[in-house]
């Protein structure tokens, strides 16, 4: 067994062989465990290349099957998106020390796969998008999927030569910016196949991503929000309508008025439509009602770790 896939199974103990072999399945064949799930709920338009043996493919299929039930009840399910401002994920791409912050319910309200544990956060990296991979035609570029922290580089450097590559922080931030630039979200991913820990940011977009059409579709409970929302200067907004198209998550409209409208429950505050609007009539504003920000320095300071500069 190879170092990385050593440590890969030491993170889910010798209790959990079920969690392995989930973890290993997913951690080596993205694609084809990705374009299953999108198959799944029609979702999926092509199957994309990927090197999962023959013999693997009816486990596969199991195993995916049993995900897509879990995930349509939030008591159950294990795969969860938890949005994130563009601010807040440059500070998760640049911790420097080991983080270790179990059971974050008021981040990821759901009783799975909800631990901040970081360890080697400054190992970065980063992955083409399985979800991109599965449509005809994707949103480009592919490679936006940072994965954080080990064992998890190791582990896609030793089994995904081809379309993973690690990076520097300065590059990380970079693709960050140029996403949200591109109207896309910051989406920290928890699931039970990476020990229920956060363990990569995705840059997700409606057109592609297959949590994000799952949500949009079906109201599939694996996206939490932000914990902000968007509000609107009526005095300000010129009624344009640039912030309804810039919506991924279709939550705002023109009123009457010709001034543009938020639906709370519907807005995840991803900030994608502040960034478009001219005139800077839209603000994100803390919301008490939905779960904590998954801010990294705040969640450190109130546990009483304090990052060394």
């Amino acid at each position: 067994m190879r170092d990385a896939v050593k440590r890969y199974f030491r993170m889910f103990g010798n209790r959990n062989l079920e969690g392995f072999i989930h973890g290993y399945l997913y951690g080596r064949f993205p694609n084809a465990y990705v374009y299953r799930l999108g198959k799944l709920v029609n979702m999926a338009e092509k199957e994309p290349p990927h090197d999962l043996p023959p013999e693997l493919d009816e486990i596969l299929e199991v195993v995916v099957g049993k995900v897509a039930r879990e995930t349509l009840d939030p008591a159950t399910s294990t795969y969860h998106a938890k949005v994130v401002r563009t601010e807040h994920a440059v500070d998760l791409v640049n911790v420097k020390e080991n983080v270790y912050l179990p059971r974050q319910e008021k981040v990821i309200p759901y009783p799975i796969a909800n631990d901040i544990i970081l360890e080697d956060p400054d190992h970065l990296g980063v992955i083409e998008c399985p979800c991109r991979h599965t449509q005809n035609n994707p949103c480009l570029p592919l490679d936006v999927c940072l994965v954080v922290g080990e064992p998890f580089l190791g582990f896609l450097e030793e089994h995904k030569p081809n379309n993973f590559r690690r990076i520097l922080p300065e590059e990380a931030t970079r693709i960050l910016r140029e996403e949200h630039e591109r109207g896309h979200v910051h989406c920290a991913y928890f699931k039970d196949a990476a020990g229920g820990r956060f363990f990569a940011i995705c840059n997700c977009c409606s057109c592609c991503c297959i949590g994000m059409k799952s949500y949009l579709a079906f109201g599939s409970p694996n996206i939490c929000s932000s914990g902000y929302v968007a509000r609107v200067d009526a005095e300000e907004c010129s009624g344009c309508g640039n912030c309804v198209e810039a919506c991924p998550f279709r939550a705002i409209r023109l009123g009457e008025e010709l001034v543009a409208e938020v639906d709370p429950e519907r807005c995840f505050g991803c900030g994608v439509c502040a960034s478009r609007c001219e005139l800077e009539a839209i603000n994100l504003h803390l919301d008490p009602g939905k779960p904590a920000p998954m801010d990294i320095k705040a969640l450190m300071a109130e546990a009483g770790q304090v990052e060394a500069r």
